[in-house]
């Protein structure tokens, strides 16, 4: 590593923790009755800015669905910036809440751009399904892996199990801004299409038999989302900007087993396309 690399690499958290400290000082839409649960110890303000994931507990190798509440109790100053402090509390099945106080792995800063990184998600995926860690968390990338609350002793791991055609798993029981365990088996299956592969294999069908060319001002990428449609297939919704007055709006599907491409629609107007498709 040459000496530029730790600056980078500080410039970039620093960045992402900026524009995570904008976010978390919005206010936030309970998913559901749990944050207002009398058994919780907050404030009617608190709970307005309380998130549910629905997550996995594993406990003594059993695994049951549980949520995982989380709220913001405090803050506090990392370098020159300010961070929310989140407590989080689990709902068991049997109606029980275990009260874990700060979860810091599902608050991985490095888990987060390590796996963009690895994935090659970098660009290409918007606020709700790029790994992003803070309200929203792990549990928005359903598509990609499940997220699992494993306990360890006396406190709890978060562990990312991938769902074909990703594979490999990701735990970490220490979080905030380490390396956490089994990053390096992380990756896609082969044979499968990457995300950063994806908008071009749209992009070649938009242009074909055209003067097009899939580069800016022209054909160019705006976003791409995975989903899970029958049969637990993984596709890529892709969205491309083509160049005309005023611009149009091409999306396709495209199948990361098999590269196969189907065209959704088109549409002038990019606020539409982001509030059917940024859900």
């Amino acid at each position: 590593m040459d000496g530029t690399q730790p600056i980078l690499l500080n410039m970039m958290m620093r960045w992402v923790l900026a524009v995570l400290a904008i976010a978390y000082s919005s206010p936030l839409i309970a998913a559901d009755g749990a944050c207002y649960d009398a058994r919780l110890p907050f404030s009617d303000s608190q709970r307005k800015g309380c998130r549910v994931h629905q997550v996995i507990l594993r406990d003594a190798a059993i695994s049951t669905p549980a949520k995982l509440v989380q709220v913001i109790v405090g803050s506090r100053m990392y370098g020159d910036y300010g961070e929310p402090i989140y407590h989080y509390y689990l709902f068991k099945k049997n109606a029980e809440i275990e009260a874990i106080g700060e979860f810091s792995p599902w608050e991985n800063v490095v888990a987060a751009i390590r796996l963009e990184s690895i994935l090659g998600f970098q660009g290409h995926l918007r606020r709700h399904v790029g790994f992003r860690a803070g309200p929203v968390g792990p549990t928005q990338y359903s598509a990609l892996h499940d997220t699992i609350v494993e306990r360890d002793g006396a406190s709890f791991c978060l562990v990312r199990e991938f769902r074909p055609p990703f594979v490999g798993r990701m735990r970490d029981c220490i979080g905030k801004r380490s390396e956490p365990e089994g990053q390096a088996t992380v990756g896609y299956a082969t044979g499968t299409l990457r995300v950063d592969q994806a908008w071009r294999v749209a992009c070649e069908q938009a242009v074909f038999g055209t003067t097009r060319r899939c580069m800016t001002n022209d054909v160019s990428e705006v976003f791409v989302r995975p989903e899970r449609v029958d049969n637990d297939i993984l596709q890529y919704l892709v969205v491309l900007r083509r160049e005309a007055t005023p611009a149009e709006y091409l999306v396709y599907e495209v199948n990361a087993h098999t590269s196969a491409v189907r065209f959704v629609e088109l549409s002038k107007d990019i606020r539409d396309i982001n509030n059917r498709y940024l859900h």
